[in-house]
């Protein structure tokens, strides 16, 4: 991990803890695990969100999330940030006085079993962009509802499994810039590729034009995202 600027530190015994288990030989083992905690984000004084992380450098987390979610600007003044791992809460102070009320109001879980979680001005920029109806059949919280937390622990429990979590796993994706995020569409794999793909070359680039017009971009023409993917953990009733 030498080439990240960035790393957690293995050796650091807050990010880990030793669990007893049954190796692939069905020996007795006991093994190192990564430990999730919460941690509450506060900006100005207003809570913003819980997130899971194991707890490392919670004060660029706090700024990274902020800046991917739209609600730090390039230009802001940050003018404090204290974190308190006894209360796990980061608390991030800006310049600009800043207020999220009806953005907090409209936080949307993005479709499919890899999902992003992103506030209400972030998606009514793609809701802006005009697509023909037949574009709604493409949309995968239709056709995938099992990709769902809820569905999924109902799924696991139906089956007689005992104990069901269900937990997210967050993976941010940056794109170096908007060709970079933009060629997968070409591909043709997966609903919204396929779509995009389906569409003749002029339809095809009024859409792309539209969505970079839309993405949150920063200032050096990179993208930050968040890929979302559920985990289910269970067992087997005696």
């Amino acid at each position: 991990m030498k080439e990240f600027v960035l790393r957690p530190d293995p050796a650091d015994p807050r990010l880990t803890r030793r669990v007893a288990g049954i190796d692939h030989e069905r020996k007795s083992i006991e093994t190192s695990v990564v430990v999730e905690r919460p941690l509450t984000l506060f900006l100005n004084g207003r809570e913003i969100v819980t997130m899971m992380t194991i707890g490392d450098y919670p004060e660029y987390l706090a700024v990274g999330y902020l800046l991917n979610q739209n609600m730090l600007r390039p230009d802001d003044r940050i003018t404090g940030i204290d974190h308190d791992e006894d209360l796990a809460v980061v608390v991030v102070r800006t310049e600009r006085e800043t207020d999220f009320e009806d953005k907090l109001k409209k936080k949307t879980l993005t479709s499919g079993c890899a999902q992003g979680t992103v506030f209400g001005d972030v998606m009514e920029k793609f809701d802006e962009v005009e697509l023909d109806p037949d574009a709604a059949k493409m949309d995968e919280g239709i056709r995938f509802p099992l990709c769902r937390p809820e569905a999924l622990e109902k799924l696991f429990a139906g089956a007689g499994l005992k104990g069901v979590e269900v937990k997210p796993i967050d993976i941010p994706t940056p794109f170096a810039n908007f060709d970079d995020y933009w060629q997968p569409f070409l591909g043709g794999q997966g609903p919204a590729p396929a779509y995009a793909i389906s569409l003749d070359e002029t339809a095809r680039a009024r859409l792309r034009d539209r969505i970079r017009e839309r993405i949150p971009i920063s200032a050096n023409g990179s993208i930050s995202l968040t890929a979302r993917a559920w985990a289910t953990r269970a067992t087997v009733a005696k």
